[in-house]
């Protein structure tokens, strides 16, 4: 029996079908224009997929691209300084451990969750931060709750948004923040769709917009402070190209190999990274850049953007 269509904002609602892509499709809400992925995997094999470093994006790239989530973790840093200088942060879906790291050099207490089992290990051994490996509950971390709850693009791969939030809510002191990044491809005029090379699935089940976004926020008590917004047309252009350059060059080659990362290597990937991880890096920085510092005089409108998110617990 096909899955019941509903709106986990909404409710029942006349949603269309705005893409299709490896037999999944992308259904968008009438009201809201939260888009959903269906069929949806169990949560039990999503929550496997990543353990098993099986999804898309996988923890030898995540480790290795250390310099443009650094910046990019001191970018959203000086966005929370305005509003918290001080404090607990706790990451959710920590990748690399990157922003932590960066959180802790710059004076806060910090705390990850990571189910990928090669990055949590990465966090905990080599970077010397507590992170957890079993998705957020009420006892994480023996009952500490926190002052700041952040995630950055992990919003698309919550099983259940609105619990997830209740979640976070339950985890923070009065006053807390929670802090996210995330796409906009609700809002995004499908004339522009042809700018994503994949949309990931299933690894993504959910894209948010900024009606969505509010309404979430609303409905698991939390008060938007702050929204900021960044063209990303540009490195996804740049990145389509990319992979096609890739695609070609790879022809006929095996796909890379994804088993034996030991903690030594992914440590040495990251302090002494080859040409080839070099021309990645550059690469990376250049798309940080014209996505967070020129991004402020480009076009937004339509087109698919990032957005930070700043709210308060109410």
């Amino acid at each position: 029996m096909e899955e019941q269509i509903e709106c986990i904002l909404c409710g029942p609602t006349n949603p269309a079908v705005v893409f299709e892509e490896n037999g999944y499709r992308g259904m968008k809400c009438s009201i809201c224009h939260l888009i959903s992925t269906l069929p949806r995997p169990a949560f039990s094999e999503m929550l496997q997929r990543y353990a098993d470093d099986r999804a898309t994006v996988h923890a030898t790239s995540l480790v290795g691209d250390e310099t443009s989530k650094r910046w990019q973790a001191r970018h959203t840093l000086s966005i929370i300084k305005n509003h918290k200088r001080h404090g607990s942060i706790l990451e959710i879906g920590a990748g690399a451990g990157n922003f932590l790291d960066e959180a802790r050099r710059q004076g806060y207490e910090v705390y990850g969750i990571e189910v990928n089992r090669i990055e949590a290990d990465f966090i905990n051994r080599v970077l010397g931060i507590v992170c957890d490996t079993q998705p957020l509950d009420k006892s994480s971390f023996e009952g500490k709750t926190f002052d700041i709850v952040y995630h950055c693009n992990v919003l698309s791969h919550f099983y259940n948004p609105v619990a997830e939030f209740h979640r976070a809510r339950e985890k923070m002191n009065d006053g807390g923040l929670i802090v996210f990044e995330t796409g906009n491809l609700g809002d995004v005029a499908k004339r522009y769709y042809h700018l994503f090379s994949t949309f990931e699935c299933p690894d993504h089940l959910y894209f948010f917009g900024e009606k969505s976004l509010i309404r979430l926020l609303q409905s698991t008590g939390f008060e938007l402070v702050r929204m900021r917004r960044y063209p990303i047309w540009q490195p996804l252009l740049a990145g389509k190209l990319m992979k096609g350059i890739r695609e070609a060059i790879r022809s006929g080659e095996s796909p890379p190999d994804r088993t034996g990362s030991s903690q030594e290597g992914l440590l040495a990937k990251r302090q002494k990274p080859g040409l080839k991880e070099f021309l990645k890096r550059s690469y990376r920085y250049l798309s940080y850049l014209s996505v967070y510092w020129m991004g402020r005089f480009l076009p937004k409108g339509s087109l698919p953007q990032t957005i930070i998110v700043v709210a308060r617990k109410r």
